[in-house]
């Protein structure tokens, strides 16, 4: 065999080979998603992909798309968001289109993640808070820490987005036709209920700027 005939048995075998499941986690959801006024919610599950973690600091950030990326503002470059990976590929998914300004809310739910990291679950239960806190260690080291952020729901109201959904807003052009949460209850909720909303609101803000640093910074 010479040298030729190696190297088209290896090209070949390379080709039969999906090398991007190397470098990334294939995660099962499921989505639902909220609009605004006249349409219902839909629910579904799907496949979405994410980098892991070994591999996201080895992304040159030229190459990133920002689709992907959160960057601090009027600097070049930024880092790869798995947690926007995700949205995006979710975004992406909603039919028909016209639903895309109204979207206000979007919950998810993975489902496959003690399939994938099957260790992180062995021998503990949900429902121990000693267990619970090392459960969530582990999916922190793993890179997982963005489904404990927010417990996986994201809000896209003006008056209840934080820094984090609004680039996730002006990145893939939604929810523009979206109604302030308060226009939305009317008179539903009470000053009081009203009030203590925004104090919800205002925490979780800062607790979203300090989750990301000096990145999403105005």
């Amino acid at each position: 065999m010479n040298r030729k005939q190696i190297k088209e048995m290896v090209q070949s075998g390379l080709r039969d080979i999906d090398l991007s499941r190397i470098v990334v986690d294939r995660l099962l959801i499921n989505v639902i998603t909220t609009y605004d006024n006249k349409y219902e919610q839909q629910m579904w599950d799907m496949y979405v992909e994410v980098v892991k973690n070994e591999f996201r600091l080895k992304l040159d950030d030229f190459w990133i798309p920002q689709t992907m990326m959160i960057q601090q503002k009027d600097v070049f470059g930024g880092i790869y968001s798995p947690e926007k990976h995700i949205l995006g590929q979710v975004i992406n998914y909603i039919s028909p289109l016209n639903r895309i300004p109204q979207l206000c809310k979007i919950s998810l739910w993975y489902k496959n993640i003690v399939e994938i990291y099957p260790s992180v679950y062995e021998n503990r239960d949900p429902e121990n808070e000693k267990d619970r806190l090392e459960m969530d260690r582990e999916l922190d080291e793993l890179g997982f820490d963005f489904i404990m952020r927010t417990n996986s729901k994201y809000y896209f109201q003006p008056d209840q987005r934080d820094a984090f959904e609004t680039d996730i807003m002006e990145t893939f052009k939604t929810s523009k036709e979206v109604r302030s949460f308060e226009d939305s209850v009317g008179e539903r909720f009470s000053e009081k209920e009203i009030e203590s909303n925004r104090i919800q609101v205002e925490e979780h803000r800062k607790d979203t700027a300090k989750y990301f640093g000096c990145f999403l910074s105005a």
